[in-house]
């Protein structure tokens, strides 16, 4: 049997068999040197941030594809960020709602119009469900709605759901708000495609009123409504002139 002293020698041998180009010192030093403690596991974010965490981090980079117009990463990051708001209790319903728009107004960017009207619905019945009611967040569902309904060419319902949430900026928005601009400009197209040629100037010079007060004048959307304005004067003196 081998004795430890001889078990010793031949692993030595091995050793520096192996390692024939290390001088002796060399080869002590590799084996007095103390072994390092094992790495921690690299960290995982799902250890440090919160599913709701995530899932806001999830919205804000959808939102960030939305605005470069790259609509289907905006679609599945909207859709990963509601799964994981989903899955949370208790649910985060601002956040689901928030995601549901998202995902609606990505369809609609595609001209999927059918999806993007059933997660629009879906966003409102929530929003209207929360308590207390956050009227600011109704108001702009109802305004996705009212867009979504006039490209469908439901000029009725586009209607209904426009009103009502002019009627909520009217009341709890400052007068010269973006959103009571852009709306009044919708309601103006709406009005326009139902032949109310009148009424659908006067909410284009509404919106170009507010427009003006916050925006420079050589802003996009304040050329659109001049242009707006142009085509119902057109339209106006035709009538005039049969």
């Amino acid at each position: 049997m081998e004795t430890a002293f001889e078990e010793g020698k031949r692993l030595a041998r091995q050793y520096r068999g192996s390692h024939k180009a290390l001088t002796v010192k060399t080869m002590l030093d590799q084996l007095i040197i103390q072994p390092r403690p094992p790495s921690p596991p690299p960290c995982s974010l799902g250890n440090v941030l919160t599913a709701e965490d995530m899932s806001d981090t999830l919205t804000r980079i959808a939102s960030v594809h939305y605005e470069r117009r790259e609509f289907d990463l905006a679609l599945d990051y909207h859709t990963s960020a509601l799964q994981l708001c989903e899955s949370v209790n208790p649910l985060n319903l601002a956040s689901i709602a928030t995601n549901l728009v998202g995902i609606a107004n990505a369809h609609r960017a595609k001209n999927e119009l059918s999806e993007a009207l059933d997660y629009a619905k879906r966003a409102l019945t929530i929003r209207e469900s929360i308590e207390p009611i956050d009227e600011a967040s109704v108001g702009k569902s109802l305004g996705t709605l009212a867009n979504i309904y006039l490209e469908l060419g439901d000029n009725t319902e586009a209607l209904q759901a426009g009103m009502r949430a002019f009627d909520i900026f009217q009341r709890i928005l400052p007068s010269n708000s973006p959103e009571s601009a852009g709306l009044l400009n919708n309601l103006g197209a709406i009005k326009l495609r139902q032949g109310d040629i009148a009424e659908a100037r006067q909410y284009f010079e509404q919106s170009i009123r507010i427009y003006r007060q916050i925006l420079p004048e050589s802003h996009p959307y304040i050329a659109k409504l001049k242009n707006n304005i142009e085509f119902v004067s057109r339209m106006q003196q035709k009538e005039l002139e049969n």
